[in-house]
């Protein structure tokens, strides 16, 4: 990323100097009784917000935690995702948010490569004992020293995040800088053990503003996501909307059904959706049935490998895909009817973002590479 277009980054105002909670707070002082943030069973405002991410901030750094040290959250989609992750922004911590589906295997896994100080669960979900399954594992997670619980304090729980959350402090103001990793992307894991990908405030920040740009969202809308909490960027949306938000975030890319432009005044079919990032996938993929009413037709055959490691042969199309303003030629499977459609290592590749070897996290590529 070369220095002239982080500059243009800033002059349209995709980044800024501050980090993410200073923004909400202005948000805040503007609108204190405004709807911030929603779920199934509760509603906080921007003042309630505010007020319980200096809260549980408070607590975290009572624990002796340190800057950058990784807080996981496993969750429903709760509003305790935006406020865990404001409250670690303000304390300049590492916020992990993982989907409650997620049980041994990835959880170990997960908590483990981003060397988890603080893991907070449900009591139970789905039948699954979440503290009882982290006391399980906590052998082999030498850098997991907490464990709070959403649900009040359970059995085997340090903490309770309700509790400690609705306390009164003074506030917790944690000098830092919005160009800092300090939110971790989780890919679903449908091709195998998921991965993580770090991000700053202002990528946060870009994202967020291409979505609410590409979909025409205002301050007054309500913008309400039904995917898996550990790709959700919640805080965001009330950053950038104003509005309530739960859960939401993807990526806008719009897929044109064929590879040649279209004629002068002539209709294009597209494809236009909110597709997952997945770097342990080369291929992009979308239901089958969404493709073919987009009018993207068949060309050939390629493997698809899915998350229990089987692979099956799927049809793709030859198509133009436009993603992160650029247009560039590629193909996109024809997936199974219940498949999320998710952009994989190739469509990234071809507009200058590399995947890390090692890692599969994102990297911007320079114009000499």
């Amino acid at each position: 990323m070369t220095e002239e277009l982080i500059a243009s980054y800033y002059e349209v105002g995709y980044w800024r100097p501050e980090p993410l909670h200073v923004t909400i707070d202005e948000i805040a002082s503007r609108r204190p009784d405004a709807a911030a943030v929603a779920d199934q069973h509760e509603r906080l405002s921007y003042r309630e917000l505010v007020r319980r991410s200096h809260a549980l901030a408070d607590h975290l750094l009572s624990l002796g935690l340190e800057p950058g040290d990784a807080v996981a959250l496993q969750t429903p989609n709760r509003v305790a995702i935006p406020l865990a992750h404001l409250a670690c922004d303000r304390a300049d911590l590492l916020f992990v948010p993982l989907s409650d589906a997620w049980r041994h295997r990835e959880m170990g896994h997960l908590l483990k490569v981003a060397k988890a100080k603080v893991v907070i669960v449900p009591q139970a979900t789905r039948e699954c004992d979440h503290v009882a399954m982290i006391e399980e594992l906590r052998q082999d997670l030498p850098d997991l020293r907490f464990v709070g619980s959403l649900d009040g304090v359970a059995d085997g729980a340090d903490f309770g995040f309700d509790e400690v959350s609705q306390r009164d402090v003074a506030g917790v103001h944690q000098e830092r800088d919005a160009n800092a990793a300090r939110y971790v992307m989780v890919t679903s894991g449908t091709t195998g053990l998921p991965r993580l990908s770090l991000w700053t405030d202002n990528n946060l920040r870009h994202f967020m503003a291409c979505f609410a740009s590409a979909v025409d969202l205002t301050e007054d809308d309500i913008a309400v996501g039904f995917c898996p909490a550990n790709t959700g960027a919640t805080v965001m949306s009330a950053e950038l909307l104003e509005g309530v938000a739960v859960g939401a975030n993807a990526a806008g890319l719009h897929v044109h059904g064929d590879v040649r432009p279209a004629a002068a005044g002539a209709a294009e079919t597209v494809f236009a959706g909110l597709f997952r990032v997945d770097t342990g996938a080369a291929e992009s993929i979308a239901p089958a049935s969404a493709l073919e009413a987009a009018g993207i037709e068949r060309a050939g055959l390629a493997d698809f490998e899915r998350a229990d490691g089987t692979v099956e042969q799927c049809s793709y199309g030859l198509v133009r895909i436009e993603f992160l303003g650029e247009m560039r030629e590629g193909r996109i499977l024809f997936g199974p009817e219940d498949v999320e459609p998710a952009i994989g290592t190739a469509a990234l590749e071809a507009v200058g973002i590399g995947v890390d070897a090692e890692t599969r996290t994102l990297t911007r590529a320079t114009p000499e590479q």
